[in-house]
C-alpha cells in the first residue's frame, strides 16, 4: 500500500488541477501571456510581453499552433492584452478549448515535477522525507492555485529547484553529467522568469567555495581545481546557449533585421526585460495594494509574511513551527560546531543542498521584504519546495531522535495536521486562488485581507455565467476584472457597468471584490466621484468563488 501513496497523491494533484483549469476562466495575465506566446510561435517576433522570459509561453503556444488558432490581421496594433481578448474570444475555436488547451502543458510540466520531486527525494534522502514533502507539495492549495495558469510562477520554482538540486549534486561530484544537467536547469530557469537571477549569488559563492577546498586538496588529486574550473565553465556556457536559443527561436524575424549578432541580441532582449521587472519591483505596481485594512502605494515589507501567514494552510504553519523549534528541544542531536567542522571538511550532497537550499531562502525572502511589487503570494512559490522538503527532513528527524514512548503522540499529532491538510485541501476545491485559511475565515472576507492575485484575478466568470444561466437571470448588471469576457459568456443577460456610473438604481449586480477595493481607493483620493463603499454594508445574495459578489439593488 505504501508503494501506491506517492502515485495516488500524484494522480489527485493532476486531478485537482485539470478539474480546476475546466471550471475557471482566464485571469488577467493569461491574455497577455496567451497573445505573447502565440505571436512568437507563428510569427518570431519578441514585442509582447518583454517583462517575462519567452519559454513558457511559448510552451502554452505549441496547442494553439496545432489547434490553427489564428492571430488577428490587426494583431501588430493591439495591446498584449486587447490581443490576448482577440484570440480568446473572436476565434473559430472556443474560448474554453483554446484556454484549456493553453494550460494543459503547464498542468503536465506540474505534475511531472511532482513524480520527479518524489524521485529525488527518495534516491538522496528517504522513502518517509520523500512522501512528506510530495504530499505537502501535491495538496498544498497554493500549489495547486497556480499549476492550471498560464503564468510563470510555478515553472520558475519548479525550475529554480531543479537548478539548486543538480547544482548541488555538481559540488559534491563534479562529474560531466551534473555539469550537464545543471546548466540546462539553470538557463532554463533563467528563460522562465527573471526571478531566477536569485540563485546566481548561490552558484557563484557554491563555485567559489567549492573551488577554494578543491585547490587544498590539489596535493590528493593532481589539478583537481583545473577540470573543475572548465566544467563549471561549461555550466554557464550550456545555460547561455538554452538563453540564446530560447530568444532566438521567439523571435527570430527581429533578430535578422536587428543585424546583431545572436549574443547581442539576446543579451539587449534579456537585459531590457529584466530592466522592465527591476523597475517594476523597485518602483511598485501602477494602482496600490491592498494590506490588512490599508492601501499601500510603495510597497512594504510587511507584505510578504502577512500573505504568508492567511495564505498558507494553517496545519502546514504548525508543521513549520515544529520543524523549526522541535530539532532543538530533543536530546541526542551532535553538537552544532561539530556539524559546522564536518560540513567544512567534506560536505556530503545532502548537505551541500540543505545548506544551498537555506541560503536560497534567505536571499529570496531577503530580496520579497525589499520588492514594492506586492501582488500575490505567488512571488514567494520559489521557495515552497525547499520549505515542503525541510519541513520533511526535520519531522523525520525529530521522529528519529526521540524516546520510544513518544512516538505514538507525535505520530498523532502528525497524523491529525495532515488529515486536516488533506481536507481543507478537498473542501477547498476549486477556488484554490481565493484560498485563505482559518486565520482569515477561508477567504469569506479575503478583501478585508489582500487584493489582486490573492484573491481576485478574474477566475471566477464561468461560474457567474453558471449561475446566471442556472437562476434564469434575464439582465444583470456586471463591473467584471480578469481575463474573461462577460458579453462572451454571459450573452443577453450582460449589462456592462462601471463605478463611474454610480450604483445601479435597482437590479442584479455582479462585482468583482478587486473592484470594490480599488473605488473605495480611488474615490479617497479624488479620482473618483463614486464607490462601491455603501455595498459593503449589505450583505450579497451570493457569493461567486469567493471573488465576485452579487446583490440585489432595490
Amino acid at each position: 500500500m505504501l508503494k501506491k501513496i506517492p502515485l495516488i497523491l500524484i494522480c489527485l494533484f493532476f486531478i485537482l488541477s485539470i478539474a480546476s483549469a475546466l471550471n475557471k476562466s482566464a485571469v488577467i495575465d493569461e491574455l497577455a501571456h496567451i497573445a505573447a506566446g502565440l505571436t512568437y510561435a507563428t510569427k518570431h517576433t519578441l514585442r509582447f510581453n518583454p517583462e517575462h522570459p519567452p519559454l513558457i509561453k511559448n510552451l502554452a503556444a505549441f496547442p494553439l499552433v496545432a489547434l490553427k488558432v489564428q492571430l488577428p490581421p490587426d494583431y501588430g496594433y493591439l495591446t498584449q492584452y486587447n490581443l490576448g481578448g482577440k484570440i480568446l474570444y473572436e476565434s473559430h475555436i472556443s474560448a474554453d478549448k483554446i484556454l484549456f488547451s493553453a494550460r494543459l502543458p503547464l498542468i503536465i510540466m506540474s505534475v511531472l515535477f511532482a513524480a520527479l520531486f518524489y524521485v529525488l527525494i527518495k534516491k538522496y534522502f528517504n522513502q518517509k522525507i520523500a512522501l512528506l514533502a510530495l504530499f505537502l507539495f501535491a495538496l498544498s492549495p497554493d500549489i495547486i492555485a497556480f499549476s492550471h495558469y498560464v503564468v510563470t510562477d510555478l515553472p520558475a520554482a519548479i525550475f529554480i529547484f531543479l537548478t539548486i538540486f543538480y547544482f548541488s549534486r555538481f559540488l559534491a561530484d563534479s562529474s560531466l553529467k551534473n555539469s550537464l544537467l545543471s546548466g540546462i536547469f539553470f538557463g532554463t530557469a533563467l528563460s522562465v522568469k527573471f526571478s531566477a537571477i536569485t540563485i546566481i549569488p548561490l552558484i557563484v559563492f557554491g563555485f567559489l567555495f567549492s573551488l577554494k577546498n578543491k585547490i587544498k586538496k590539489d596535493a590528493e588529486v593532481k589539478n583537481q581545481h583545473l577540470v573543475y574550473i572548465w566544467r563549471f565553465l561549461l555550466l554557464v556556457i550550456i545555460a547561455l546557449l538554452i538563453i540564446n536559443f530560447v530568444y532566438f527561436f521567439s523571435g527570430y524575424n527581429d533578430f535578422f533585421k536587428s543585424q546583431q549578432s545572436m549574443f547581442n541580441f539576446t543579451l539587449n532582449n534579456y537585459y531590457n526585460g529584466l530592466n522592465k521587472v527591476l523597475t517594476h519591483v523597485y518602483d511598485g505596481h501602477d494602482y496600490p495594494q491592498y494590506l490588512f485594512g490599508s492601501y499601500i502605494n510603495d510597497g512594504s515589507w510587511a507584505y510578504f509574511p502577512l500573505a504568508f501567514i492567511v495564505k498558507t494552510p494553517l496545519p502546514l504553519l504548525i508543521l513549520i513551527l515544529i520543524a523549526t523549534i522541535g530539532p532543538f528541544l530533543i536530546k541526542g542531536r551532535l553538537d552544532i560546531k561539530q556539524k559546522i567542522k564536518n560540513f567544512l571538511e567534506k560536505p556530503t550532497f545532502v548537505q551541500i543542498f540543505i545548506f544551498n537550499s537555506l541560503l536560497f531562502l534567505i536571499i529570496y525572502i531577503a530580496a520579497s521584504l525589499k520588492s514594492k511589487l506586492n501582488i500575490g503570494i505567488r512571488h514567494l512559490l520559489p521557495i515552497f519546495p525547499f520549505i515542503y522538503l525541510l519541513i520533511s527532513i526535520a519531522i523525520t528527524k525529530i521522529w528519529s531522535q526521540i524516546k520510544f514512548n513518544q512516538k505514538k503522540k507525535f505520530n498523532l499529532i502528525i497524523a491529525f495536521l495532515l488529515s486536516w491538510y488533506l481536507i481543507l485541501t478537498l473542501i477547498a476545491f476549486p477556488n484554490y486562488l481565493s484560498y485563505f485559511n482559518e486565520i482569515a475565515a477561508y477567504g469569506k472576507y479575503g478583501e478585508f485581507y489582500l487584493n489582486d492575485s490573492n484573491l481576485d484575478w478574474g477566475q471566477d466568470l464561468i461560474y457567474l455565467a453558471n449561475w446566471v444561466k442556472k437562476n434564469n437571470v434575464a439582465e444583470i448588471y456586471v463591473d467584471y476584472y480578469g481575463g474573461g469576457n462577460p458579453k462572451y459568456y454571459l450573452q443577453d443577460s450582460f449589462i456592462p457597468w462601471h463605478i463611474d456610473y454610480g450604483l445601479p438604481q435597482k437590479g442584479l449586480l455582479a462585482v468583482s471584490k478587486f473592484y470594490i477595493m480599488t473605488s473605495i481607493y480611488n474615490k479617497s483620493i479624488n479620482k473618483s466621484k463614486f464607490s462601491y463603499e455603501p455595498l459593503r454594508s449589505q450583505k450579497p445574495i451570493k457569493r461567486i468563488g469567493n471573488s465576485i459578489l452579487i446583490y440585489e439593488l432595490k
